[in-house]
C-alpha cells in the first residue's frame, strides 16, 4: 500500500487558534520606585525645658515597600510578606499586586487565590496595568473569583488602553474571535498591532494569520510574512511551521524547499506535530532535502507519537512496504489502527483492507466491515467499493 502524496497549499494544515485558558499572568515583582535625594533639615530650636528625646517614627510607606524587595531579592519570602503586606494596607498599588502575586504562587504565605483576587483587584481599582491583566485572567479562567467574562475582557481593555502588552494581545484575541466582544475586525488589528509592536510575540503570529487569511483584515500576504517572520525569529514554533509553509507552496513568498525544510526543522525541534509531518514527507521523498527513508521515518514516528493521524498512516505505510524500516505487517496493522480511530479515512480502509484479507493480521471480516464503513462515511470510494464486494449495501 504506497502511500499517495499530495503536496499543495491545500494539503498543510493551518494551527488552529486556541483559547489559552492558562495564559501566563505578570509574574514580576515590582521595583521600588528610587529614593528621591532628600533635602538637609534645619535643625529646630531646642525650647526650655523641652526633652531631649526624639519619639520613633513609623517608616512611610515607601519605607516599608522597600524592605519587602530587598527581603524578596535575598528569597526571604515571608518576611518581603510581611512588608508588602504593610504596605499594601497602607493603599500602595504596587504592593498590593505583589501580595496578590505572592498569594498566587505561596511565597511567604500559603496560596490563596481568593486572597489573590481580592489584592489584585484593590490594585487594579487605582489603575495598576500588571493588577488589571493578572485579574483578568482570573475571572476569564474563573480562578479565586466567579468566572465573568466581560468583567474579564473589561479588565484586559483598561489594562491594553495604558499600553499593557499582554493585555493588548488578549483584547485583540477577544475581538479577533469575539470572545465577551461583539467580532470586530478594526478593532482585533488595532490592538493586536500594537502589541506585536511591542515584540509581543503571540501578536506577532496572529497578524500573519489574519493577513495570509484575509480573517479580520484585507489579505495582505506581504504583511504575513512579514509578521511570521518576526514571531519566527523570536522563536515561535507555529510561526515557523507556517513560514515554512509559505517557502513550500510559493504563497507570498518565492518558492524554496530547501528554506521550507529550515523552518519546519526549527518548529519540528521545539515538538509541533505538523512540522514533525512535513519533515517526514520531505525525506520521503527528497524534498528541499537529500532522499532519506529511516529520516522519515523518525520523523513521523515522532509526530505520531503525538497523535497526528497522517503521520501515524505514513508511518504504517513504512512498516507495511518495508520503507526505511524492517517490514512487519503486525506494526503497520498497529499504526493503520492508530490512524484509523483518529478519523483517517485511508487508514480506516488500509486497517479493513487487512482484516478482510488476513493480511499479517487475524482474517475478520465484520472488523473489515467496521472500517470500510467507517472509511465510506467520508467519501472514500474505495472503501464503498470494497463493501459492495463483501455484499454490504
Amino acid at each position: 500500500m504506497a502511500a499517495l502524496l499530495l503536496i499543495s497549499s491545500a494539503g498543510f494544515s493551518q494551527v488552529p487558534v486556541k483559547r489559552k485558558k492558562k495564559q501566563q499572568a505578570t509574574e514580576q515583582i515590582v521595583a521600588p520606585k528610587p529614593k528621591p535625594t532628600a533635602k538637609p533639615k534645619h535643625k529646630a530650636k531646642q525650647l526650655p525645658g523641652e526633652s531631649t528625646a526624639t519619639a520613633t517614627t513609623e517608616p512611610s510607606t515607601e519605607e516599608v515597600y522597600r524592605r519587602g524587595y530587598e527581603a524578596f531579592a535575598d528569597k526571604n519570602y515571608p518576611e518581603a510578606f510581611k512588608w508588602f503586606r504593610k504596605a499594601a494596607e497602607q493603599g500602595n498599588e504596587e504592593a498590593q499586586y505583589n501580595v496578590g502575586l505572592m498569594y498566587i504562587k505561596g511565597l511567604g504565605v500559603s496560596a490563596d487565590l481568593s486572597q489573590a483576587a481580592a489584592w489584585y483587584k484593590k490594585s487594579a481599582d487605582q489603575g495598576f496595568a500588571p493588577a488589571q491583566y493578572n485579574l483578568a485572567l482570573l475571572y476569564r479562567d474563573g480562578t479565586g473569583v466567579p468566572q465573568d467574562h466581560k468583567e474579564s475582557a473589561r479588565l484586559f481593555m483598561l489594562a491594553a488602553e495604558q499600553g499593557d502588552a499582554k493585555a493588548q494581545l488578549e483584547i485583540g484575541r477577544c475581538y479577533m474571535l469575539g470572545w465577551s466582544v461583539s467580532e470586530d475586525g478594526v478593532e482585533s488589528v488595532k490592538w493586536l498591532r500594537k502589541a506585536a509592536e511591542q515584540e509581543e510575540v503571540d501578536a506577532q503570529y496572529y497578524l500573519g494569520m489574519i493577513y495570509e487569511n484575509g480573517v479580520s483584515a484585507e489579505s495582505n500576504l506581504d504583511e504575513a510574512v512579514k509578521w511570521y517572520r518576526k514571531a519566527a525569529n523570536h522563536g515561535k514554533a507555529e510561526a515557523q511551521y507556517s513560514l515554512g509553509r509559505m517557502y513550500n507552496t510559493g504563497v507570498g513568498v518565492n518558492h524554496d524547499n530547501s528554506e521550507a525544510f529550515v523552518w519546519y526543522r526549527m518548529a519540528a525541534e521545539q515538538g509541533l506535530d505538523l512540522a514533525m509531518l512535513q519533515l517526514g514527507i520531505m525525506y520521503e521523498n527528497g524534498i528541499g532535502i537529500k532522499k532519506n527513508k529511516s529520516a522519515a521515518a523518525s520523523w513521523y514516528r515522532k509526530a505520531a507519537d503525538k497523535d497526528n493521524a497522517p503521520a501515524q498512516y505514513f508511518l504504517a505505510e513504512m512498516y507495511y512496504d518495508g520503507k526505511g524500516l524492517t517490514k512487519d505487517k503486525a506494526e503497520a496493522a498497529k499504526w493503520y489502527r492508530k490512524a484509523a480511530t483518529n478519523g483517517h479515512a485511508t487508514a480506516q480502509y488500509s486497517i479493513g483492507y487487512m482484516y478482510e484479507k488476513g493480511d499479517g493480521i487475524a482474517k475478520d471480516k465484520a472488523e473489515a466491515i467496521h472500517w470500510y464503513r467507517k472509511a465510506a462515511d467520508q467519501g472514500l470510494t474505495l472503501a464503498t467499493s470494497a463493501l459492495k464486494r463483501l455484499g454490504v449495501k
